[in-house]
């Protein structure tokens, strides 16, 4: 596993309220790390918008 820091912006489910942040996220791939970051704030009802 690799540890990788992912910025990118999430916002409410409707698109309002956007904000900017960077997470460490432990996991075997790139695309792995940003799942579980969208799995994240799935469970409480947010989307990512933008992977930077």
């Amino acid at each position: 596993m690799q540890e990788f820091d992912i910025h990118y912006t999430y916002a409410k489910a409707d698109g309002t309220s956007r904000t900017q942040t960077s997470q460490k996220v432990r996991a075997e791939s790139i695309s792995e790390a940003k799942k579980i970051i969208e799995q994240k704030h799935a469970s409480k009802g947010q989307i990512v918008v933008q992977w930077r």
